[in-house]
């Protein structure tokens, strides 16, 4: 009896390779997004932290020059958090991008399997085939052996 062999076997192995690479890409980018989102939020953090600090008159002597570097500082950490909004809004590009490659390459890795299926499903029925004709030609030859045993001589 063949063995089964699926003549595709490398290709499909490589569209499994390929999504592997595909998922640590998407996984590095996630990450990124995590780590960007992270530091967004601390700045956002600061700024509010800060201007809760300084940007509130208070009662009392007022110090012109600490004002004019509070609002310096303050104008910057507003700069920094557009500044981050916008690399996270391309990391985020970025990330759909690679869940989109991932999918593409699962699509290929799956049609690859679903060939091997229907091969592996064809082989079998083959197998099957042959196996019930051996059975029957070998039943078949129990019975001519039987029927010519059982003549009279």
């Amino acid at each position: 009896m063949k063995k089964f062999k699926f003549r595709l076997e490398k290709i499909k192995r490589y569209k499994e390779q390929l999504e592997q690479g595909k998922k640590m890409k998407l996984a590095a980018e996630q990450t990124r997004l995590q780590i960007g989102k992270n530091e967004l939020s601390e700045a956002i953090t600061m700024k509010d932290r800060y201007f809760s600090m300084y940007g509130v008159r208070k009662p009392g002597i007022l110090n012109i020059t600490t004002l004019i570097i509070a609002k310096r500082y303050l104008d910057k950490l507003a700069h920094d958090i557009l500044n981050h909004r916008n690399k996270v809004a391309g990391i985020e590009k970025n990330v759909h991008k690679a869940q989109q490659d991932l999918l593409e390459a699962a699509k290929e890795r799956k049609k690859y399997e679903k060939i091997k299926n229907r091969h592996l499903a064809a082989y079998k029925e083959e197998m099957t085939r042959e196996e019930n004709r051996e059975l029957d030609e070998f039943g078949a030859r129990a019975n001519k052996i039987e029927s010519v045993s059982k003549q009279p001589v």
